[in-house]
């Protein structure tokens, strides 16, 4: 199998691509990029990534690097820390979403955030033309090092932010909170920030080991237990995570799962309250509408930017923006962590919970249909199809192909984690929305004369 490498990291399945020997050209070119110094290394729980962090471990260590190693953390936490420390970099050992198969290296710069487009253009470059850093002397091989328990500054960071008063921790303590963290790197972290907020938590998959009991990615059709769960009533709040940790669903007692469109309206909606409206709110153009009529009350301009957190990062902090992220439930709060966050996330919803305007605000947005498909990439498609055929709407080529109407758009472009194109169709109903899919599909499955 083909690597994919993008700004959403080199990714591959172990075993059939992603193996020591590929890895290699990357992490010398990356040093190189990168320059000398200490490099933070966190994973998330996938069995096999103990394997990959040795050989990356090892590799810098070859290079001249001293190498910390953070072990099980969720992603974030990773980006955190190197935000803060003295870090040159960093990498982030995990496949995210992927099924358990896959793992991926996600390269971290000096400044705590993902490798902008053109820094991935660069090291793209280097490795083709087989530059990278030299090896170090026998006497210049770097040091290893632990850092334990990385995720709980983390969790204080967040909890600090929140500011919440006593009064609503005193109420935490009433409420029921299940967490299934689909045993990945968030199994620690996640229970760990609720309970610290003085929620009592019941975990659900939480045991760390990297065996994803469902469908690893945040959505509610893979999240049947906690969602029965909190049907039966068996507790009042719900979260779910991906497997490191950056993205986040959030569900009620007696609703069950919400779609992870709705985490970043939440967010965006809490931050707003809170008064720190600095800036456009920015997300990719794959984001549900409902973050536009959350901005709107607000007075806020929404900034859409391509599929790719990185570019939602770059945008908030070239424009001041306040909050930003994607539709998949990816929450990026700058004023805590320049990175899609899901304890953030986890953090913003839980306040709106005992705040107490949770509900009532679920209920104000405008309800449209989202759909999302896929098809594989086996073949070029040519995108520019879709202009034609649609002469009507306002078009983006930034990312694949976006057109938008009023209220409803269309975006089909190329995935930078799998070899697919997805597609997206939003609209008020789900009659508009299937119809429109549809026509999208007939025009791409035409054969061009």
């Amino acid at each position: 199998m083909d690597l994919l490498f993008s700004v959403s990291g080199l990714r591959g399945v172990v075993g059939d691509g992603l193996d020591p020997e590929y890895l290699l050209p990357y992490l010398r070119a990356f040093l190189r990029l990168n320059g000398p110094g200490r490099y933070l290394i966190g994973r998330d729980a996938r069995p096999h990534g103990a394997m990959v962090q040795r050989v990356v471990t090892g590799v810098l260590q070859a290079l001249g690097a001293t190498v910390v190693e953070a072990g099980i953390v969720p992603t974030p936490t990773v980006l955190f820390h190197v935000a803060r420390g003295a870090y040159a970099g960093g990498i982030v050992i995990t496949a995210s979403h992927n099924p358990l198969p896959w793992n991926a290296l996600k390269f971290v710069n000096g400044k705590g955030r993902f490798l902008s487009p053109e820094e991935v253009a660069r090291l793209r470059t280097m490795v083709e033309a087989g530059e990278g850093a030299p090896w170090a002397a026998w006497d210049q091989v770097g040091r290893a090092e632990t850092l334990s328990h990385a995720w709980q500054p983390h969790v204080a960071a967040v909890v600090e932010a929140l500011e919440l008063p006593a009064s609503l921790r005193q109420k935490a303590a009433k409420i029921r909170v299940a967490v299934d963290c689909v045993n990945g790197a968030m199994s620690e972290a996640l229970p760990g920030l609720l309970r610290t907020l003085g929620f009592e938590v019941v975990p659900l998959y939480c045991d760390g080991s990297g065996r994803f009991p469902h469908d690893p990615e945040p959505r509610r059709e893979h999240l049947d237990l906690l969602n029965r769960f909190l049907q039966a009533r068996l507790a009042d709040l719900g979260f779910a995570s991906d497997p490191d940790g950056d993205r986040l669903v959030f569900g009620l007692r007696g609703h069950g799962v919400f779609s992870e469109e709705y985490t970043l309206p939440v967010a965006v909606e809490a931050v707003l309250r809170r008064g720190d409206a600095r800036g456009p709110v920015v997300v990719n153009y794959s984001t549900s509408m409902m973050v536009e009529a959350v901005a709107r009350q607000h007075g806020l301009e929404v900034v859409r930017v391509p599929v790719g957190e990185i570019h939602v990062t770059e945008k908030l902090l070239e424009t001041g923006g306040t909050i930003g992220g994607e539709g998949n439930g990816g929450v990026i709060y700058p004023r805590i962590n320049a990175t899609r966050d899901g304890l953030v996330a986890a953090g913003l919803v839980a306040q709106a919970y005992l705040e107490g305007w949770l509900a009532p605000a679920l209920l104000q947005l405008p309800v449209y249909t989202l759909l999302k498909t896929k098809i594989p990439r086996n073949r070029p498609l040519d995108l520019s199809r879709l202009q034609a055929a649609f002469p009507d709407a306002r078009v983006s080529t930034e990312d694949g192909v976006y057109l938008r109407w009023g209220q409803a758009w269309v975006q089909v472009r190329p995935s930078n984690t799998e070899p697919i194109y997805r597609i997206f169709v939003e609209a008020p109903t789900a009659e508009e929305a299937e119809e429109l899919l549809e026509r999208v599909k007939a025009v791409l499955e035409t054969k061009p004369q």
